[in-house]
């Protein structure tokens, strides 16, 4: 299985990394971006209820300082088990990525381009608290097609990340899944 990154990583994203995953554990480890308070495994035990068969990922980056993007495409035995991934992924996506203090506000992002997609950000408060981490900016889309699972994480630093050009990211990653 190889995954299938968003076209528009060509020229400005270069691939840092490749994963195969035969087993949940690698794929939750490896392949989610999950807020601090959750342990890893829960995620395992999602993804093996929900009938994991296979996944694969990429880490592409824009060079030390840019940001970072992680792309995977899961397989799952079932639909309904790439959505029910999906809907506890996006869920993860809604909670403080911080196990106290933060420096981040997470919302919900409704992607009308890429249908049936979950999505969110989570990017700096206006007031940063008192001894809260380093701000950033985390934009994540999920969708699912049939059996298949489909990912896209966004890291970067403060203001790094366009909320126009990752919707327009995330289209041309689901356009591209779907002409394959």
């Amino acid at each position: 299985m190889r995954v299938i990154p968003p076209p528009a990583s060509g020229g400005r994203f270069s691939v840092e990394r490749y994963f195969a995953w035969k087993n949940p554990i690698d794929v939750v480890g490896q392949g989610f971006v999950l807020p601090e308070v959750t342990a890893p495994s829960q995620g395992v035990d999602v993804v093996k209820k929900a009938g994991f068969d296979a996944g694969a990922g990429e880490a592409l980056t824009q060079g030390a300082a840019g940001p970072q993007l992680l792309v995977d495409a899961i397989k799952f035995k079932s639909a309904a088990g790439a959505t029910q991934v999906r809907d506890w992924l996006h869920k993860q996506d809604l909670t403080q990525p911080c196990f106290s203090i933060c420096s981040e506000n997470v919302s919900n992002l409704n992607l009308a381009s890429v249908p049936g997609s979950t999505a969110a950000k989570q990017v700096p408060l206006t007031k940063l608290p008192r001894n809260s981490p380093e701000p950033f900016d985390r934009y994540a889309v999920e969708f699912s097609m049939g059996p298949y699972l489909y990912t896209g994480v966004i890291n970067g630093g403060p203001g790094t990340i366009s909320p126009r050009l990752f919707e327009k990211g995330a289209k041309a990653y689901y356009d591209h899944v779907k002409r394959q």
